[in-house]
């Protein structure tokens, strides 16, 4: 079971490792080993004896696959192995889940990348000059986001001019040019009690 990415990261990756279902006919399981085959970056296996264990591991980008070692010994040291994979398909260099919508200021409501989301992109001053359309995505954070294609791209807009533009949903960047803002008006056809997700930068 994958529970990727870990909130507000899109790079690190949370899975369980299950292996309730070793068994030995006649002896009692006394040892599970769980053990990284392939190590691409820092992997954590949180209880690598345990039968059961979460894993922690950073995916680099696009499709990434992790195989994973289960050890079983009895007592009577009958020993036997098996294999675990995860593919990973990284949709986003970064990810966000549930963000709620902050405020809304005249007739703007926004979504501010602010403390409270950790790992931020930050583009030190240089964040006007990202205005793609694929470069910051929306989805209605409802648990059906697997699908990039389901995700809306986002113009941008240029923060001294927000006020001005006809754009009805658009980014661009806060005061200080480091981090993103979305910005939607009432036009935008928008259930601003439904919380969101974000990505920035599309891998695919």
């Amino acid at each position: 079971m994958i529970n990727s990415p870990q909130p507000n990261t899109g790079f690190i990756f949370e899975a369980i490792l299950n292996g309730r279902g070793s068994h030995s006919a006649f002896n009692p399981i006394i040892l599970y080993s769980w053990t990284a085959i392939d190590n691409f970056g820092s992997i954590t296996i949180n209880s690598p004896n345990l039968d059961t264990s979460k894993v922690i591991f950073y995916a680099s980008g696009g499709i990434t696959k992790f195989r994973f070692r289960l050890e079983v010994r009895d007592d009577h040291d009958n020993v036997d192995y098996d294999t675990v994979a995860i593919t990973v398909n990284r949709k986003f260099f970064f990810e966000y889940d549930g963000i709620p919508w902050d405020s809304t200021v005249g007739s703007l409501t926004y979504i501010r990348l602010d403390d409270r989301f950790g790992n931020r992109p930050s583009f030190g001053g240089t964040v006007i000059t990202y205005n793609t359309y694929n470069l910051v995505y929306l989805c209605n954070f409802n648990g059906k986001c697997d699908d990039i294609s389901g995700w809306e791209s986002i113009p941008f807009g240029p923060y001294d001019s927000i006020k001005l533009t006809d754009r009805n949903l658009f980014y661009s960047s806060d005061e200080l040019l480091n981090w993103f803002v979305i910005y939607a008006t009432p036009n935008a056809e928008i259930d601003f009690t439904q919380k969101q997700s974000m990505g920035v930068y599309s891998l695919e």
